[in-house]
């Protein structure tokens, strides 16, 4: 178990979970990893062990600033090169996942933000023993190529038990890799379930089904509970999927031969009208929620209502990685 103790805020979390940092801008998230960074006037503890008791080079943390920081006027591969060596780390496998295969013969003053951030964060993987801080670590990059490096990234340190603490404004990053998130605002560490959940409420017209798998996508499916999905392709590293609400479409009865590739029985339990247009169903399709958004008329012509049940649809590409 992780304890974090400052002045301001108090928290724990799990050996080995991410935990995500959401806030307003400005309120200090950022300047609170600066803080376990350097040491001041903080306490980070696990199993009773408070790492800022530790000399510096001791407490086993990778820093992957929003800037990306990086050593300049040294090529990539140096820099890599040097922290494998000294942290004595075979980072090659890290390569080609987080995209830094086509960097490596540049100089560090050279490389994009994106490019900077994806080498900062192989960094921070590399220096790594114990704790992983992450500033918006994936912030300058696209919503398709922030996933796969998240993806990779939570796999590496899965593997090796990592924990981390990452700030991000992005609802999306804490969907693809965290464990649970600390709200700034409240001072609580919530479930992603739960944060996920209080999500969709305040942001009904964005709402998707998150789903965990119980084992690594193959030949097009993943299992999730008692469900089996069939997909497009996915990464390996994926362990989470998120279904739009306004990719499903629901049915009174079952629908017969269909290029549309997954059919799920489920119960309405919730009907909210959030604008005039769009009326979002909440779903209970064998233990997992679904969220579906039609038409007011589809819901009069089709009767719909809660406790009724309905068949749910959406194409094998509707299933994305988190």
């Amino acid at each position: 178990m992780w304890q974090l103790n400052s002045a301001a805020h108090q928290f724990s979390w799990s050996a080995g979970q991410w935990l995500g940092i959401s806030g307003p801008s400005g309120c200090g998230k950022t300047q609170l990893l600066v803080q376990l960074t350097a040491g001041e006037q903080i306490k980070l503890n696990r199993a009773g062990d408070n790492l800022m008791e530790r000399p510096p080079k001791r407490r086993g943390i990778g820093w992957a600033a929003q800037g990306g920081l990086l050593w300049p006027g040294q090529s990539v591969a140096t820099q890599l090169q040097s922290l494998g060596q000294l942290h004595q780390v075979d980072w090659q496998p890290l390569v080609e996942p987080l995209g830094v295969q086509d960097l490596l013969a540049r100089g560090s003053d050279t490389l994009s933000g994106g490019e900077r951030q994806r080498v900062a964060l192989l960094s921070a993987l590399i220096c790594a023993k114990e704790l992983l801080l992450l500033d918006e670590p994936v912030s300058a990059l696209d919503e398709s190529s922030a996933i796969n490096v998240l993806q990779a990234a939570r796999h590496w340190a899965r593997e090796r038990q990592l924990a981390a603490l990452m700030v991000s404004h992005r609802q999306r990053d804490f969907a693809t890799c965290c464990d649970a998130i600390y709200h700034w605002q409240s001072r609580r560490v919530v479930p992603l379930a739960e944060a996920h959940r209080a999500h969709v409420t305040h942001n009904p017209e964005l709402a998707a089904a998150l789903w965990e798998l119980d084992t690594a996508p193959a030949h097009g499916r993943v299992r999730s509970g008692a469900i089996t999905l069939e997909t497009g392709p996915l990464s390996s590293y994926t362990r989470r999927v998120r279904i739009d609400a306004h990719d499903v479409s629901v049915a009174r009865q079952a629908p017969g031969p269909s290029s549309i590739a997954n059919t799920i029985k489920g119960v309405i339990t919730e009907l909210r009208q959030i604008t005039a247009g769009s009326v979002l169903l909440r779903l209970n399709c064998n233990g997992q929620t679904l969220y579906a958004l039609v038409t007011p008329g589809a819901v009069q012509s089709l009767g719909l209502a809660e406790e009724l049940e309905v068949y749910a649809q959406f194409k094998a590409h509707a299933v994305q990685a988190a």
